[in-house]
């Protein structure tokens, strides 16, 4: 889980980043890769990370640049696609959660 998370908070660094273009390297934090790795203590943690960086990454989705409007509607759907599964196994796990505990 923790190559995943690194992955999406990486895509939420460089979307939408005019730094890309001005610099070598971009890269993620030491600190916010600790965070990350300290944070990741279960698959609900992992689940609450993966859905604040795609909510992170549709909030910097507001322009659409002229010609790309349809890449924009892409990302946006693709997004909330992706949210919708983590609310899904989310709710599977609290149920799961749950039936253990009657």
């Amino acid at each position: 889980p923790i190559s995943q998370i690194m992955a999406i908070a990486t895509l939420d660094l460089l979307f939408n980043n005019y730094q890309v273009f001005c610099t070598k390297e971009l890269k993620i934090r030491r600190g916010t890769t600790a965070k990350l790795i300290f944070e990741c203590t279960s698959y609900e943690a992992v689940l609450s990370i993966f859905e604040t960086y795609l909510r992170s990454i549709l909030s910097k989705n507001v322009k659409a640049i002229p010609g790309y409007y349809n890449l924009k509607l892409e990302i946006d759907l693709v997004c909330g696609k992706a949210i919708s599964e983590v609310n899904r196994r989310r709710s599977s796990l609290r149920a799961k959660r749950e039936e253990g505990s009657d």
